[in-house]
């Protein structure tokens, strides 16, 4: 296995509670050969801040994420993903995305073959997350 380490930290800001927020599951995976070699979960919620640091046999990657409303009318049911990823020394690479609340959207970054599968680079996978019951009174 080329996992030599992997670890995910969460880090919330802002006054929007746990509650009336969104909350996204942030899967980085690394892709070589058209394999992913290694993979690693975090979470962010809207209004917060993600950050998760992987490293495989050959590299080390980090990425942070912040996860905003989109500005607007007010009333936006589209949320705005800015990530950075860093591998190594190279430099960072920054996509930013909008994507309507509670879809599941992907980011491939990297070579892909003809057929548009990734052969080299990370994908992340941002998919919703349920809110836990709340208990009723």
């Amino acid at each position: 296995m080329l996992v030599l380490f992997a670890a995910a930290a969460l880090a919330l800001s802002g006054p929007t509670g746990p509650e009336n927020s969104a909350r996204y599951a942030l899967e980085l995976s690394v892709v070589r050969g058209g394999v992913t070699t290694v993979s690693t979960r975090s979470v962010v919620v809207e209004d917060g801040h993600a950050m998760i640091s992987i490293v495989d046999s050959e590299r080390a990657f980090e990425m942070t994420a912040a996860l905003n409303t989109v500005q607007g009318d007010g009333n936006s049911e589209q949320l705005a993903l800015s990530l950075s990823v860093t591998d190594g020394d190279a430099e960072a690479v920054e996509p930013s995305l909008i994507f309507d609340r509670g879809e599941t959207t992907r980011v491939q970054i990297g070579d892909e073959d003809p057929t548009g599968r990734m052969v080299e680079g990370f994908t992340l996978n941002i998919t919703p997350v349920s809110a836990p019951a709340q208990p009723t009174r």
